[in-house]
């Protein structure tokens, strides 16, 4: 059985084929490693890109979210609805204001006679009913009627 190979480079052949380290030499080895290192450096680089662009699209999504707050602060606090309502139906609101207009005028008037009433049953109960009509006397006479 002896062709002339030893047993031992027959098995040293075998695992270099199955290894493949006769078509592969060192160098393309030592250059498929520095791709690989370069390929993994990219991706990182790549990740952390990625990672600025996204802390940047979050920073520009929460500048307009406090936009948009702000913006409904100054609408709630300018009474924007009311002046829509003006716009829109003014008739309405001038009914409304003729309404409240009515209303006051008759406030004030019951508030000046509830004054004037309670002035008089003052006056009444301070002077004696003689005392009021010198009171008035007085009164006519200072005027010059």
């Amino acid at each position: 059985m002896s062709s002339g190979h030893d047993p031992r480079s027959v098995m040293s052949a075998i695992e270099n084929l199955a290894a493949k380290r006769h078509v592969i030499s060192q160098e393309s080895l030592k250059a498929k490693e520095e791709l690989d290192h370069q390929k993994r450096s990219n991706d990182e680089s790549r990740q952390v890109e990625v990672d600025k662009r996204w802390d940047k699209k979050l920073a520009i999504i929460e500048e307009f979210n406090e936009s948009v707050a702000l913006m409904m602060s100054i609408f709630q606090n300018s009474r924007f609805d009311e002046l829509a309502l003006v716009a829109s139906n003014p008739a309405r609101v001038l009914l409304i204001n003729l309404m409240i207009g009515i209303l006051r005028g008759l406030g004030f008037a019951v508030g000046f006679l509830l004054m004037v009433l309670v002035a008089l049953i003052a006056i009444k109960q301070a002077l004696p009913a003689d005392g009021l009509v010198t009171l008035i006397r007085l009164i006519h006479s200072a005027t010059g009627q």
